[in-house]
């Protein structure tokens, strides 16, 4: 779950709520998944069970920017606001709606690797309020879920993005403060120096009360280690992370939640819980602070938690193993990268050349580990530049192709994947951006499978004066230890032609079938032999006068009619198509999110037989029976 600030900047002479908007210039959009934290932490089962049961309680707040203070350096509101919080839209729909009509976006630029190595400031609270005290009962004990020292769980924090960055993003040690236990007041105020807000942590977690634990315990630690530089340092950090250890017995609907793309620091929350041999749930600590870096929810279909490949879906908590990401979100924040020449679009295929094949490694061998393809486009586009609609662009799902292997080093990449998913080729659709991402644009987990998996993608008719349209097939070839091979082709049309046409005769797979000419079914007229000729009918036989006849014989019942046998289906064709399933993903939806019923091809729809042509013949047989022992009783 997450809260998503992110900051307007335009003119002045606006009037209403646009003109406070862009003048005070901060907002906050709140996600809060509604449910126990103890039933989430269960099984994963119970995770999917409350995504579908609880909706969101999503909402707009209306806050003050946080600016560096010019004496202490710490951030603080700014002082000049004056504009008291406000909740301005309230559920899905007027969230996104506000989005799309003042272009707020989720996530923060500043946050994508972009060639340097990001160097993480954090600080953590434990903190104790309400007479309800932390688990943690010292810093060095939480360290061990933050840090790789001595006695460090697993997948620790640092593990967890040194390896699942690739070296991209560190978190070290004298970049890190834990701080605490510290004890905050149950009921408080959140003060900006011109107004204040109250806040009652023995009811509510609310924005109030998350507000008011970081400026309290962030107030404490200040007084309590005046001299501690590390600590002082990163409190004034203008993009450093705050995470607030949050007692069990605190009110909050959520394990965790965390505020995404904020531009000051970045804010999150989890709950401890005393009954686990640690604490704290890594796989939660890391969810959070992964929005705060501007990712959203893994998807499958629409659970918005069920991608079991990323921990921003349904993580396994059967340990705490490293986990890391699907291929979309690795490439939304610049981690990975296609391999060469994977990043494809409608120009990297031609009907002659439309069949590509590509060796995957294994996402923990190599940053360059996926195949994108994205036919409805023309070109490959820049991260920033794929937030731009033009005319050579067609609704068509994107495409991500990645193969994961589990690893059994300890805290190795992808150490605490399922099993399900080890050595198996992953298929996912994320038409989102590096720099922009809408609450609704999640990526979105299709399949997975192994040297058996084949899928299709919708097919949209072809456009031979731009070049777009038609439909993909994805099969794997082969698996391995480090790598698989896969094979893309695009469709140009969803048969090879008719017989004696010009794209029979062009000898080219427009279909993806593996057949062309007349070796395709599709064109094979010349193949097919015609139907025999039935052969001339013999003259009759000449007719015999038979003797006069005996007496009727005593008739026995007549045998009951056997059912009739259903039909066979039809013998395959010689050179027939394959006869392999396909996975179809359904086509795009349409503006009005109708869904029209459509036949496969080859598809046979049987006539129903009505129930009288088969009560009809049974009675007449009985009847029947009835009149003929009837007869030889009457002749005995």
């Amino acid at each position: 779950m997450h809260a998503s600030p992110e900051r307007l900047g335009g003119c002045d002479v606006m009037s209403g709520l646009e003109h406070m908007l862009l003048v005070i210039g901060s907002i906050s959009i709140v996600s809060a998944f509604q449910g126990d934290d103890r039933e989430l932490q269960e099984s994963d089962a119970a995770l999917a069970r409350l995504t579908r049961k609880h909706a969101r309680n999503q909402f707009i707040m209306l806050n003050c920017p946080e600016y560096p203070d010019p004496v202490t350096g710490l951030m603080t509101p700014d002082p000049n606001c004056n504009v008291p919080w406000a909740r301005i839209a309230s559920g899905d729909a007027e969230v996104e709606a506000f989005q799309r009509d003042y272009q707020v976006e989720a996530g923060d630029i500043i946050a994508v690797y972009a060639g340097t190595t990001i160097d993480l400031r954090a600080v953590v609270f434990i903190v104790d309020f309400c007479g309800w005290r932390n688990p943690f009962r010292s810093a060095e004990e939480a360290t061990k879920a933050m840090l790789r020292v001595p006695g460090a769980v697993e997948g620790n924090l640092q593990n967890y993005y040194e390896t699942c960055s690739y070296g991209k993003i560190t978190l070290q040690p004298n970049n890190v403060a834990v701080v605490g236990p510290i004890a905050i007041e149950c009921n408080a105020t959140y003060s900006n120096g011109v107004w204040t807000v109250p806040s009652n942590s023995r009811s509510s977690c609310g924005v109030a009360e998350q507000f008011s634990w970081i400026q309290q315990a962030e107030a404490k630690a200040k007084e309590l280690f005046p001299n501690d530089a590390k600590l002082q340092a990163i409190l004034r950090w203008p993009t450093r992370r705050v995470m607030v250890l949050v007692p069990k017995e605190a009110p909050c609907p959520w394990a965790g939640l965390a505020y995404m793309g904020s531009t000051g620091d970045q804010k999150s929350f989890v709950k401890t819980d005393p009954t686990k041999t640690v604490p704290v749930d890594v796989r939660v600590a890391y969810h959070e602070l992964q929005h705060n870096m501007g990712l959203q929810h893994a998807r499958r279909g629409y659970d918005e938690y069920g991608d079991e490949t990323d921990p921003m879906g349904t993580s396994p908590a059967t340990s705490q193993g490293v986990h890391c990401h699907n291929a979309p979100s690795n490439w939304r924040i610049g981690w990975a990268t296609p391999v060469p020449n994977g990043d494809l679009t409608a120009n990297s295929f031609t009907p002659s050349a439309n069949r590509r094949t590509f060796v995957i490694p294994d996402s923990g061998r190599s940053d360059k580990n996926m195949v994108i393809v994205s036919p409805g486009s023309k070109n490959v586009l820049t991260r920033i530049q794929r937030d731009i609609i033009t005319s050579d662009v067609i609704p068509y799902p994107k495409y991500f192709l990645s193969y994961r292997v589990r690893n059994t080093t300890w805290g190795g990449y992808d150490n605490g994947l399922r099993s399900t998913y080890d050595r198996k080729v992953l298929v996912h659709q994320y038409n989102g951006t590096v720099s922009t991402g809408f609450v609704t644009e999640q990526p979105n987990f299709i399949t997975s499978g192994g040297a058996d998996l084949m899928l299709d993608g919708p097919f949209v008719p072809y456009d031979s004066a731009t070049g777009l349209g038609g439909g993909l097939r994805f099969k794997v070839i082969s698996v391995g230890d480090t790598s698989a091979t896969v094979e893309v082709c695009r469709m140009y049309s969803r048969t090879e032609g008719t017989p004696g046409s010009a794209e029979c005769q062009a000898n080219i797979d427009r279909d993806c079938d593996g057949l062309v000419g007349n070796n395709d079914p599709d064109c094979g007229a010349a193949a097919r032999s015609p139907p025999t000729p039935p052969s001339p009918r013999s003259p009759p036989p000449p007719r015999i006068s038979s003797p006069p006849p005996s007496p009727p014989p005593r008739r026995s019942p007549p045998m009951p009619r056997p059912s009739p046998r259903k039909r066979p289906p039809p013998s395959p064709r010689p050179g027939s198509k394959t006869t392999k399933a396909t996975v179809r993903a359904p086509p795009p939806p349409s503006d009005e999110e109708a869904v029209t019923p459509y036949a496969l091809e080859n598809d046979v729809v049987p006539c129903r037989q009505h129930p009288l042509s088969v009560v009809i013949p049974a009675l007449c047989a009985i009847m029947l029976q009835l009149y003929l022992s009837r007869t030889n009783l009457w002749t005995r």
